[in-house]
């Protein structure tokens, strides 16, 4: 991900959200993982792709190697797993939730059009990620 690669700063106080943490980590990026990096890790899980695996001619075999392969991830890599469905994989049932959480609150848009405006305002030196991490929610999916 760019924020890891792009800043060495301190992000233990954040929450990182993983959309479909499940692929997001097949590919294992250098450096930490994403529960070394930040506090708290969710996951958000919205597709069922040991379904689409077995639909296909191959699928005796990728279906049961995804779904291997889905579960370490998110068993390795979140704290928290919310499935947007019940018909999905159990991945981690100690960790699982069934939500919605479909769509983006009036109040999280308004937050953000504040920080831009308030980021567009900074004088050059402004400070670092590191200075204004604490208590922020990054989302990378």
């Amino acid at each position: 991900c760019a924020l890891r690669n792009q800043t060495d700063n301190n992000l233990s106080d954040a929450v990182c959200i993983l959309e479909e943490p499940e692929h997001l980590n097949w590919y294992r990026a250098p450096g930490e993982g994403w529960t070394k990096v930040f506090n708290y890790v969710v996951g958000v899980v919205h597709t069922n792709y040991i379904e689409y695996a077995s639909t296909q001619f191959h699928g005796l075999w990728t279906a049961p190697a995804i779904q291997v392969m889905s579960s370490a991830m998110i068993r390795a890599y979140c704290h928290k797993v919310i499935k947007l469905s019940g018909v999905l994989q159990t991945y981690a049932p100690e960790k699982e939730v069934v939500e919605n959480v479909h769509g983006v609150r009036e109040d999280f848009i308004k937050e953000g059009r504040r920080r831009a405006t308030k980021s567009s305002e900074r004088p050059p030196s402004s400070p670092s990620l590191n200075d204004e991490a604490e208590g922020q929610v990054y989302f990378i999916g």
